[in-house]
Formats: structure tokens, sequence, C-alpha cells
């Protein structure tokens, strides 16, 4: 799915439906870009996140001539990590399992005769 901005407003992301709303075009017209609006490509490279990191999209670049996506990354902080990692705790479905008891170890129990 293609991203747009507004050359004009700098308004961005936009996608299809909003330039058709914004420039007019009708919904079942072959859709052709109008002026003021420009593609904005993916980058070559995508930011590499840690286990604490989040992404935001920031206003694209223009280089030679074309607009390319950019991201700023943020690190959480001390105190963010630890409220995460509580979050993180409290939200598992999925404690650790506890350890299945040894019936055969237990006073009175029939012994594994299946091998």
């Amino acid at each position: 799915m293609s991203t747009y901005i507004n050359l004009t407003t700098l308004e961005y992301p936009l996608f299809q439906g909003d330039v058709r709303l914004q420039a007019d075009c009708g919904p079942k017209d072959a859709f052709v870009l109008p002026q003021g609006y420009a593609v904005v490509m993916p980058p070559a490279v995508y930011p590499t996140l840690g286990p604490y990191d989040s992404y935001e999209r920031d206003l694209p670049e223009l280089i030679d001539g074309v607009w390319y996506e950019r991201f700023n990354v943020k690190t959480m902080s001390p105190e963010e990590i630890v409220r995460f990692e509580e979050w993180k705790a409290a939200s598992n479905p999925h404690p650790a399992p506890t350890p299945r008891p040894n019936f055969e170890e237990m006073p009175g129990s029939a012994p594994n005769v299946i091998d």
C-alpha cells in the first residue's frame, strides 16, 4: 500500500482514499496521482529495534527528487522498562508450568509397569 505526501501542506501519511478526497477524484475513476502530491517510498533499511525500542513516523525526506520514509526510534526510560516488565509478567496467560509429581516415589503408589 503506497503512502503519499501533500507537497503544499506536507500532510503525511496520506493514502489513496485521502488523496482522492482532497483532490476531488472520483472513487471509480482510475487513480492518477494529482499534481501537488508525491509517492513516499519505503526506506532501503528500516531501523533496528531492541526489545525496549519503538518507532514513530517522521516527515519524509527528499533525496534526489524522491521522497523516502523516515522514522524516529525511541528507547524506553528505566521506569518505562520496569512498568513494561511488570505488565508482561502480570498478563502472561502461560506462567511457568508447575512440576508434575513423581507418583512412583509416593508411598502406596503402584509401580510403573509400562515400558
